[in-house]
């Protein structure tokens, strides 16, 4: 099953103490390599700038992308201390001129993130809606900060793109800050209950060192994380999401892919990097 991934693809500057490193990602970029690892058919639909980090990003693709060269600046976003939920510094540049190319879609994939700015929110929308049409399933991540996106730029319309794509989305997979961002609740049957009177038809909640939960067909599933220790939490919802994907697209049932995702997850924590 052909699974696209549309979204940001960028660098996060990790700050730790007088130390920055580098790690290409975002969050669909991320999920796209969890699709990939764990056996997934996915293509990656980004954008990137001529320049250095750009490079990086392409160094990093491990799978089939679809990444355009444009005359910006590599988006990246600054992140101090990695284990906890830091609020970031985003500077938005070449990922919202995107392209994509849904043709065939098994599976499709994108985030709030990328649905907060044009010219890239009205494209990956409209590939969405033709995706849903077509019979593709739809997942999408509503990763959505109040203050950032106010910082960068994004407008009402792009909450109005988060309903939108809930609606359309066969899966939503929030965190537990996204239902406080959105919801004003970090509870977990409220948050559910939340995504769900927004149109959400099943649930994947990640839950920090909780683990995770899956609403699936009026079904609940919770898989607890495996104890470890935490070093860098950053991008662990998206392999947790990206695992079970990979999982769905290959025939497995719905709590053997959040199990996978879950394990995937408890092992990015205790690693520094977005992708391992």
């Amino acid at each position: 099953m052909k699974i696209i991934c549309a979204g940001e693809a960028l660098v996060d500057v990790k700050l730790s103490g007088d130390r920055a490193e580098l790690y290409p990602g975002g969050s669909c970029f991320n999920v796209a390599h969890y699709i990939k690892k764990y056996g997934g058919d996915v293509t990656f639909c980004g954008a990137v700038g001529r320049d250095f980090l750009g490079d990086s990003v392409l160094q990093a693709a491990t799978f089939r992308r679809d990444i355009r060269l444009v005359e910006k600046n590599t988006s990246a976003v600054i992140i101090r201390n990695g284990n906890s939920s830091p609020q970031p510094i985003v500077y938005r540049g070449a990922d919202r001129f995107l392209r994509v190319d849904n043709v065939g879609a098994g599976v499709f994939h994108t985030s709030a993130f990328a649905l907060s700015l044009e010219p890239a929110a009205g494209r990956i929308l409209k590939a969405m809606e033709e995706a849903k049409e077509a019979g593709a399933f739809i997942s999408f991540d509503p990763n959505y900060r109040r203050v950032v996106w106010r910082r960068f730029g994004a407008s009402r319309k792009g909450l109005e793109n988060i309903r939108r794509a809930i609606c359309l989305a066969d899966l939503v997979k929030p965190s537990l800050d996204d239902a406080f961002e959105l919801l004003g609740t970090r509870e977990m049957e409220d948050s559910v209950r939340g995504f769900t009177a927004m149109g959400a038809k099943n649930v994947l909640l990640s839950m920090g060192d909780r683990g995770a939960a899956l609403y699936w067909e009026n079904r609940r599933y919770v898989a607890e994380a495996e104890k470890t220790r935490v070093v860098d939490t950053t991008g662990a919802g998206d392999a947790l999401l990206g695992t079970f994907l990979a999982h769905l697209s290959r025939g497995y049932e719905p709590e053997e892919c959040l199990e996978a995702g879950v394990e995937t997850a408890s092992l990015v924590v205790s690693r520094r990097g977005n992708i391992v």
